[in-house]
């Protein structure tokens, strides 16, 4: 996970067999092969028969894509403008400390952005980041934009998460942005996104008006992958 995170493996490298691992760390290759396992399952290697473990791109279409749950009524995601209209770093609030179980005076990087769709503004959303984690200029904010970007920069792997979905009026601020009346019941969306091991990386809360003939899916069950 190291060589990952610090880029000593790349993304699309194929890592060193089962057996060398075994070698260079000095355990079983049993247990290098369980290490393996896990870290396919936490998306970190992908195993391909005959030919070996390679590095995934955790800053690629593919990954970013696990984190935009809007499609096209054929199951596409669609091409999407991200306007980013404000980002500081400031010490975090109390519901900061909560979300991202922050040390007393920990600082975090609000980040608020707006999505776009043919030019319709859908949805609107503000994310915290433990600065702790992320130590980024705001010019690299604005370029690399998306999450899973934002970790590969700083090393950072991603891993599980949990979103709450609830109705919510738009307030003012949200109802200007998204151009729809104050008061509007907007889908609302409250997201908290672990690093692999289990380490508070991002709390994101949101407002959706989804455009007519999109929709929000969610994957549900467990996933096959052919090779």
């Amino acid at each position: 996970m190291q060589k990952i995170a610090s880029g000593e493996w790349r993304a699309g490298q194929l890592i060193p067999n089962e057996v060398d691992l075994a070698q260079t760390y000095q355990l079983s290759q049993g247990t290098v092969r369980k290490a393996l396992e896990w870290m396919e399952h936490a998306q970190l290697v992908i195993r391909k028969q005959g030919r070996g473990t390679f590095v995934l791109d955790r800053a690629g279409v593919d990954m970013t894509e696990r984190y935009v749950r809007v499609r096209t009524a054929f199951g596409q995601v669609p091409e999407a403008d991200i306007e980013v209209l404000h980002t500081a770093v400031a010490e975090a609030t109390p519901d900061e400390h909560a979300a991202l179980r922050l040390k007393p005076g920990a600082f975090v990087r609000r980040i608020t952005r707006v999505y776009s769709i043919e030019g319709a503004p859908f949805a609107w959303a503000t994310a915290s980041l433990p600065v702790a984690l992320f130590n980024l200029t705001d010019g690299e904010v604005n370029s690399l934009v998306t999450l899973p970007k934002i970790a590969s920069r700083c090393g950072v792997l991603l891993g599980e998460g949990e979103e709450r979905l609830r109705q919510a009026a738009a307030d003012a601020q949200v109802a200007s942005a998204l151009r729809c009346k104050a008061g509007t019941i907007l889908l609302a969306s409250e997201v908290l996104t672990l690093t692999v091991n289990g380490t508070p990386a991002e709390w994101r809360r949101s407002f959706r008006k989804l455009p007519d003939g999109y929709y929000y899916s969610v994957p549900i069950g467990v996933a096959a992958t052919a090779d």
